[in-house]
């Protein structure tokens, strides 16, 4: 019996990682595709990616928490997530008008050499590498936007996806004392962040959804507000 609860646990876990995965790849096609759900895909992206690196963040800085079994969900869904965000992220770009096999390249150089790249912002700042990680590859995409003259639309991104994270804060009881490194084993020192929790997993995952269509919605009623020649040359398609 107790191999079957295992077995059972273990896929619904795998269906858990694999379904957001496959929408995430599918909504680059469908629902009006990259370039029609540009502003959806970052946002989407952003609240998975800041997400994914704070809930892995407070699990890693704390020597209790790595001790814990417990804290297992915050390692494979903080990572999952902040690869289900780059994957977005890269969808975004598409739709903001960098070619394919840019993104593509620039997708694959942000996973590949994420553990470098977080290991090589540690040397500066140990303790906030994959937050600095984060913080590059979303200020990056935003900066890009803004050269491209997309405000308004970075703008509604930034304000949404805080709000979206202040209730996914809220949700998994996060305070700013997890964000205090615990690197002693002692009674004096004692203290364990929340951990994450399905409640906060599936907040993170319908806030997500919620944001990219919401972000299609709002994109499309801000491109047809514009002059048509403006129009054509944001959204050839």
């Amino acid at each position: 019996m107790g191999d079957i609860a295992s077995w059972a646990f273990l896929i619904g876990v795998l269906l858990v990682l694999a379904l957001p995965l496959a929408l995430a790849i599918a909504s680059l096609w469908l629902w009006g595709g990259a370039r029609r759900g540009a502003l959806g895909h970052l946002m989407a992206g952003a609240l998975l990616l800041v997400s994914g690196a704070v809930f892995y963040y407070v699990q890693v800085i704390n020597v209790f928490a790595r001790m814990d079994n417990a804290y297992l969900f915050n390692i494979i869904f903080g990572l999952y997530f902040m690869f289900l965000g780059v994957t977005l992220l890269a969808g975004a770009l598409v739709g903001y008008g960098v070619p394919p096999w840019l993104a593509a390249l620039l997708w694959i150089a942000s996973v590949v050499f994420a553990p470098a790249g977080i290991s090589w912002l540690a040397k500066a700042l140990p303790d906030e590498g994959v937050l600095l990680y984060a913080a590059i590859l979303l200020g990056s995409v935003l900066l890009y936007m803004v050269v491209r003259s997309h405000f308004i639309e970075v703008l509604i991104a930034v304000c949404l996806v805080s709000l979206g994270f202040a209730l996914i804060w809220r949700i998994a009881g996060l305070t700013m004392r997890d964000f205090t490194p615990v690197t002693i084993v002692a009674d004096e020192y004692f203290y364990k962040p929340p951990y994450l929790d399905l409640g906060a997993i599936f907040t993170c995952v319908m806030l997500a959804t919620v944001l990219f269509f919401a972000g299609r919605f709002i994109q499309g009623l801000l491109r047809s507000q514009r002059p048509p020649a403006v129009a054509e040359v944001v959204s050839p398609d």
